[in-house]
């Protein structure tokens, strides 16, 4: 199957297929972000989240990790 982007109704159907509620990976959708699974709509959580198996995806997560890492290390260090 060729990559393309999925809708929000057959991104919903392929995570009730693979029972992956918390963790979006198909090599297939070429979306960067996708829209949260139900299992977060019952707690009224909204948004999106990534899919793992875009490139940037990887990128864009070490990024984010490091904007939160990078101010605690000089409070590590100099102490």
């Amino acid at each position: 199957m060729a990559k393309r982007k999925w809708s929000e109704e057959e991104i919903d159907e392929y995570r009730k297929n693979h029972n992956m509620y918390f963790i979006y990976y198909d090599e297939e959708d070429t979306n960067l972000f996708v829209p949260r699974s139900d299992a977060f709509k019952r707690w009224s959580i909204t948004g999106l989240t990534v899919n793992f198996a875009h490139p940037i995806a990887i990128i864009f997560v070490l990024i984010i990790l490091t904007l939160i890492i990078l101010p605690v290390i000089p409070n590590i260090l100099w102490k």
